[in-house]
């Protein structure tokens, strides 16, 4: 697993939060720190995975940790370069 730490910085209060993104199976996972998932434990889960599987890439979003589902999958094929419209 590849993993990188970054910090995340609210433009007007200037708080924090750790943040870190990590491959796996060629997936991406990107977790919070204080945010979670509903089926990992507390500090362990990932609340963003980045997926391309059958030819799509999607966005997979737990926005509700009580969720076992992701309450969000974002087709991203509408965001293709060669879809622009000139």
């Amino acid at each position: 697993m590849k993993k990188s730490n970054t910090i995340l910085i609210d433009e007007i209060t200037g708080n924090k939060i750790p943040c870190s993104i990590s491959s796996l199976n060629g997936k991406i996972y990107i977790k919070f720190k204080g945010y979670g998932d509903c089926s990992s434990k507390d500090g362990y889960g990932e609340p963003i995975v980045i997926d391309y599987f059958n030819d799509t890439l999607k966005v997979l979003v737990w926005s509700d940790i009580n969720k076992e589902d992701p309450t969000f999958s974002i087709n991203l094929e509408g965001a293709k370069e060669s879809n622009r419209k000139l």
